[in-house]
């Protein structure tokens, strides 16, 4: 059986997309002045839409491109990575818990290898959602209980 990917990216989209409406139809969604808790869930599900639509004229007007064999090792370690994440989260904090996501979703790559820059990536990556998330938002993150002298409490 031949699955155009286009397609199945469409669907994929699409139901995402409409889900996210649907969950979020009773939420507020404010002004431009002053956003409501709905206002950014209701625009990434209308983006998830509009991609969907997208991806599904291109499905029927490109020629077919077929669907690969899905990779359920890589699917399985992502999916346990972020369940994992969430769960890791109140436990041992926003960074620790942040660096085995990262960690983890590199693992379920082909070309995983612990080395010195990948290493070093993933720190910048953490870093920078630090400052995004706890240091410009301020949002109230679980901290690990380890405290550097340049930074507090992480």
């Amino acid at each position: 059986m031949t699955i155009n990917r286009d397609l199945a990216l469409a669907l994929v989209y699409l139901a995402t997309g409409v889900a996210g409406l649907w969950f979020g139809r009773n939420l507020h969604f404010g002004s431009l002045a002053q956003t409501g808790p709905g206002t950014f869930p209701t625009l990434i599900a209308w983006a998830l839409v509009i991609f969907g639509l997208a991806s599904m004229l291109r499905g029927i007007t490109r020629p077919v491109r077929t669907l690969e064999v899905i990779g359920w090792k890589p699917l399985a370690i992502v999916t346990i990575s972020i369940v994992s994440f969430a769960l890791l989260l109140t436990r041992i904090g926003f960074l620790p818990a942040l660096t085995l996501l990262g960690l983890g979703a590199a693992l379920a790559s082909r070309h995983f290898a612990l080395r010195p820059l990948p290493l070093v990536g993933l720190l910048a990556f953490v870093a920078v959602c630090y400052a995004i998330f706890v240091v410009a938002l301020g949002l109230p993150l679980p901290q690990s209980g380890l405290t550097l002298p340049w930074i507090g409490r992480i």
